[in-house]
């Protein structure tokens, strides 16, 4: 009996285990032909670690149920729009599998800009609230996301205050800075459409905020910089934003539980067979 219950135990430890995600994806948006008619859009999901057999896109939190251009290169997986329009545009994020059935966190959120508005939201500091706040100028655009920047790269959005009935200004709290950093903002309006990035904050310790005109960097390791606002190429990986559980980290908690198992199997069995030496003890004193 106590066997049986290591065994049950050992299976819903290692069942539970084998169901940890893994790290999140990195997801990249690849714009071909960005100044013509015929665009054409890769949004690629990969891994250093890993490689996936396939992976589900979703465009503004919601499934992409219809890819009849997808491919899987060399364990990355590609959603490719041949001829992007405006009604492509958004956030894209991903989840992935492996072949071993294994899945991941959902990526970080990678937007798709092909065209911009013109409205530019501003971007105020609150000091005692220590938050960045992209507001309307005009109070009429209703924003469902909104994009921090910090020296031209892209840090973190709006998150789990992603909304789809729209505000007018859009919080994110607790940002990392430092003397002469560059804050800017860009929003998903609700009539899905991008704003334009907004003036540059800089932050000043004693001073008030001024205005400077930005750069754009083409991705992480890219040194070239171009003028303006509209990326070509956007890349985000797990070390330039949050990062999601490591993988390394699953596998030394794997390892924990295997190791667990293995000293209860031992315990029960050493007791299971005192228990049965003790009874062959009391037979012999009895007879």
């Amino acid at each position: 009996m106590p066997l049986l219950t290591v065994f049950v135990i050992s299976f819903c430890l290692i069942n539970v285990s084998t169901q940890a995600k893994m790290e999140k994806p990195d997801i990249q948006v690849n714009i071909t032909n960005a100044g013509s008619i015929d665009r054409r859009v890769t949004i690629e999901c990969s891994s250093k670690h890993h490689r996936y057999s396939s992976c589900t896109f979703y465009r503004n939190e919601e499934e992409i149920t219809n890819k009849p251009h997808s491919q899987t290169l060399e364990g990355r997986v590609q959603y490719i729009i041949p001829h992007a329009t405006k009604e492509h545009e958004g956030f894209y994020t991903c989840e992935c599998y492996t072949n071993d059935a294994e899945y991941t966190e959902t990526s970080f959120r990678a937007p798709l800009i092909l065209e911009e508005n013109g409205h530019k939201p501003a971007i105020e500091f609150n000091t005692e609230h220590n938050k960045f706040t992209c507001r309307s100028d005009d109070m009429r655009s209703s924003y469902i996301l909104c994009i921090l920047y910090k020296n031209n790269q892209r840090i973190t959005d709006t998150g789990t205050h992603y909304t789809k009935d729209g505000t007018s200004h859009a919080d994110i709290s607790n940002i990392e800075r430092k003397q002469g950093d560059a804050f800017s903002c860009q929003c998903y309006e609700k009539k899905q459409e991008w704003t334009n990035r907004s003036e540059n904050f800089i932050f000043r310790e004693e001073e008030t905020s001024i205005t400077i005109k930005g750069k754009y960097r083409t991705s992480s390791g890219d040194p070239e910089y171009i003028t303006t606002n509209k990326p070509t190429r956007e890349h985000f990986t797990t070390e330039k934003l949050v990062t999601g559980v490591n993988f390394s980290v699953m596998t030394i908690i794997r390892l924990c539980i295997g190791f667990a198992v293995l000293l209860l199997m031992f315990i029960f069995l050493a007791e299971s067979r005192w228990q049965h030496s003790e009874g062959g003890v009391a037979k012999q004193y009895l007879s």
